[in-house]
Order: structure tokens, then C-alpha cells, then sequence
């Protein structure tokens, strides 16, 4: 399966810009391969097993991400929208994830079951004020 680009069928070829063109504009798998008249199946096959269909994958999907970011900033002069938040929290989230989600990383291996218990109580402490926090800030 492992495919050279200059080797496509003509085929081949249609179908995938079919389905990276489509990828590209709504981000969505199942979307793009039925556009592209193949099955989810089929095109998780070729990106498993061809290095240039995975690359165009990423890249389609980079442009969808950049997309969605458009969107959000359009719906964020308009106010607050979660679902949006959650989406690009997925998609980006070395950029969009909550500060306190990267503080969570420590060594445990040298605490006792008190301390570990302790710690977590105090994260969680952290991760229900930033979370009041936030949804004060919604108002």
C-alpha cells in the first residue's frame, strides 16, 4: 500500500484532492471520504500506510484548525461560546489549554498515600477555583 505520489492512478488522485480539499474545510473524516466517495476505512489505510497521504492529512487538518480559530475569534466579539472553547481546546490544545492542566506534573514516587491525598485535594481545589473563576468571568 505504501505508495509513490507519481505512481496515483488517475483515480486515486481525484479522490484525494476530494477528500483533503474537503477535510480541509470541515475538519470531519467521515465527511470528507464520503465526499471523496471512499470509506473511513480506506482512508485511514492510506494514512497508516503512505507517508505523503499523512503529511496532506496534516496539513488539511492544520487548515481546518486555523479555520475553526477564524471562527472563534468572529464569535468571540459576539460573546462567550462553549462548545467552541471545548473544540479548539481539542484540536490546539498547546495553545489552548487551561494553564493549570500543564501545573499538574510532579514526581509522586516519594510521597506517602497522605501526602499524595493531600496533593490532589489542593489541585483539585486549584482546578474548581479556575473553573468558578471562569464561568464568573461568563457573566
Amino acid at each position: 500500500m505504501a505508495r509513490d505520489v507519481t505512481n496515483l492512478t488517475f483515480e486515486e488522485r481525484r479522490w484525494w484532492a476530494t477528500f483533503f480539499q474537503t477535510l480541509g474545510e470541515t475538519g470531519i473524516v467521515t465527511h470528507a471520504a464520503k465526499a471523496a466517495r471512499v470509506t473511513r476505512q480506506t482512508v485511514y489505510l492510506y494514512k497508516r500506510n503512505s507517508s505523503e497521504f499523512a503529511r496532506r492529512w496534516a496539513e488539511a487538518m492544520e487548515l481546518g484548525n486555523e479555520m475553526l480559530e477564524d471562527v472563534a475569534r468572529q464569535r468571540a466579539l459576539k460573546g462567550s461560546d462553549r462548545l467552541l472553547q471545548f473544540m479548539l481546546t481539542h484540536n490546539k490544545p498547546e495553545r489552548y489549554n487551561p494553564p493549570f492542566m500543564q501545573q499538574v506534573q510532579m514526581d509522586v514516587s516519594s510521597l506517602s498515600d497522605d501526602e499524595l491525598r493531600r496533593e490532589i485535594a489542593a489541585l483539585e481545589g486549584r482546578v474548581l477555583q479556575t473553573s468558578s473563576s471562569e464561568d464568573d468571568d461568563d457573566d
